[in-house]
């Protein structure tokens, strides 16, 4: 017996390029620093291994799919990530990728 999955495919493309556009590993790394609290590119930049003009296009990419939010502050745009439960994905995430560790340091044992 064959069981359909429930979803739109409208809403299963939606779900795929959410998870397509916060799974590239700079934008990861500007969605982490981004837990501490809104920044502006002068303040991330330090903070990772990229030239300006790179974290800028990906803060752009992210602003625009609606992941970031912004707002001026003189000169500068400060980011930070719309919805809190964006970190919760990352959460599980993690606890799956740990649990995956867990279970490969038991077989080893």
């Amino acid at each position: 017996m064959t069981q359909k999955c429930k979803k739109s495919q409208k809403l299963i493309a939606l779900e795929s390029e959410l998870l397509s556009v916060i799974s590239q590993k700079t934008r990861l790394l500007i969605i982490c620093l981004l837990q501490e609290g809104p920044k502006c590119l002068c303040e991330l930049a330090p903070l990772m291994d990229e030239d300006t003009s790179t974290i800028s296009r990906h803060l752009n990419l992210l602003k625009d799919k609606g992941v970031l939010a912004t707002k001026k502050d003189g000169v500068r745009v400060k980011y930070w990530v719309r919805d809190k439960r964006v970190f919760k994905i990352l959460d599980i995430v993690d606890e799956i990728l740990q649990a995956e560790i867990n279970e490969k340091a038991q077989i080893l044992r």
